[in-house]
């Protein structure tokens, strides 16, 4: 009898390791997206909402599983500002501590957290409407995930009716320069850094391309510190920028700015969301983004 119980409890071990160890995969992630994509439709028909949403052109770069969770948090942030125009209280982002790396599990689980905040304002609205189960999909990569998620993006721009704003685009700025000090101070370098004087003719295209000058000091760092760089031209632009375009480059900088951080330790320094900020233009977005550069230019002291 002994024995049949231990072999009883050795099966059920096994069948909890078995559970647990079950991974998920791109194709699962992709999966979830098309429930948020599904789900998002479902609002704007509800609310009536007729406009159309722009195209995202599909962007094709080696993308890993991290610039997915990157994106995520674009559109987490957007359902943040439709919750406050609709009165709601809103939830701040479920931030990683800093990574090198992440699995599709993390993204995975991102997805649970939109998801879950989709049938909030749903139940807060009165929305009894469900979507359709959606069938498994196979043969996904990140840079799917990405897209798609840029394109539910921008449907959301639709639910907003103003789209995202530069006030939106400086809240992950004033995150960017804050993760430099962050840097500077762990690694003992002194912070002489000072912003550069604010150009009150700045058009977003500006401010994408001093998003650009940050990443180029990261992925300096990257390399460096022997951590494999991804390319992002693809993302370049220099006509046509929206904010949404800056907050898209800001969210993946802010994402490479993390593996810096992991890799000299500071594994559980998260940075949270800052406060919200009105009345701020594409002016004010460079500048802070151009003090973020400014201190991450002084990491280079290490190399001497």
């Amino acid at each position: 009898m002994a024995k049949t119980r231990a072999l009883l409890g050795l099966c059920l071990y096994l069948l909890c390791i078995a559970a647990f160890a079950a991974s998920v995969s791109v194709d699962d992630v992709y999966t979830e997206v098309l429930r948020i994509e599904r789900e998002t439709t479902l609002m704007q028909r509800v609310l009536g909402v007729s406009a159309e949403a722009r195209v995202a052109v599909p962007i094709e770069a080696n993308l890993l599983p991290r610039h997915s969770l990157a994106q995520s948090y674009v559109l987490f942030s957007k359902i943040n500002f439709f919750k406050h125009q609709s009165g709601m209280l809103t939830t701040p982002i479920a931030l990683l501590e800093p990574y090198r790396d992440i699995e599709p599990f993390q993204s995975w689980g991102e997805m649970q957290r939109i998801l879950a905040e989709i049938a909030i304002v749903k139940r807060k609205l009165e929305i009894t409407e469900s979507i359709d189960p959606v069938p498994p999909t196979s043969g996904k990569r990140p840079v799917d995930v990405f897209n798609h998620l840029r394109q539910i993006s921008e449907a959301w721009n639709t639910l907003l009716g103003v789209g995202i704003l530069p006030a939106h685009v400086y809240v992950e700025a004033t995150r960017l320069a804050e993760e430099s000090r962050i840097l500077l101070t762990y690694l003992g370098i002194a912070d002489n850094a000072a912003p550069p004087t604010k150009n009150p003719q700045a058009l977003p295209a500006d401010s994408l391309k001093e998003v650009f000058a940050a990443l180029t000091e990261i992925q300096h760092l990257q390399a460096r510190a022997g951590i494999a760089t991804v390319d992002f031209s693809t993302f370049r632009k220099t006509k046509d920028v929206l904010p949404d375009d800056v907050l898209t480059m800001l969210t993946l900088t802010l994402g490479e700015l993390q593996t810096l951080k992991a890799h000299v330790g500071l594994r559980q320094n998260v940075t949270p969301t800052l406060s919200y900020y009105t009345e701020k233009q594409p002016a004010d977005v460079q500048q802070v983004v151009g003090y973020a550069t400014n201190r991450l230019r002084l990491l280079r002291s290490l190399e001497r």
